[in-house]
Parts: structure tokens; C-alpha cells; sequence
């Protein structure tokens, strides 16, 4: 379920699409969201970080995350 305004600071994502990236990480990667804000441009800017020990921003659109429901 793709629902990014429900999306909230502490809130478990997967990752489905990155764009812009020279080395994306992988289609279905788990994070946890540690900040989120709306753009000027009026996106969502989502602060992750990624069960990988990468932080790195989303901006959706056009990159993609779904809410996951496992919370570990």
C-alpha cells in the first residue's frame, strides 16, 4: 500500500523506487523514517535510514516508498 501523507518520523518503509541515484539501493530495502517534511515544491522529503547503516534522503514524488508493516 503506497500511502506517503500517513507517512510520519518513526514509521517503518520499503523502499520501491529510487531515481537520480548513480548506485540505488536495491528494490525492497527496509528502513525507518527519522524525519519527515513537505518541500516548497510541495513533495514529501523523507529523512531515512536504511537497514543497510545507509541515511539517505526520498522525495516523493518521484521516488517511491510503502509503509511496511513489520516493525522491528
Amino acid at each position: 500500500m503506497i500511502c506517503y501523507t500517513k507517512m510520519k518520523d518513526g514509521d517503518r518503509v520499503k523502499l520501491v523506487l529510487l531515481i537520480g541515484d548513480r548506485d540505488p539501493m536495491p528494490e525492497g530495502t527496509l528502513g525507518t523514517i527519522v524525519k519527515a517534511n513537505v518541500t516548497t515544491l510541495g513533495s514529501m522529503r523523507y529523512d531515512v535510514h536504511w537497514d543497510c547503516d545507509i541515511k539517505c534522503a526520498v522525495f516523493v514524488p518521484p521516488d517511491r516508498v510503502e509503509l511496511h508493516d513489520d516493525i522491528q
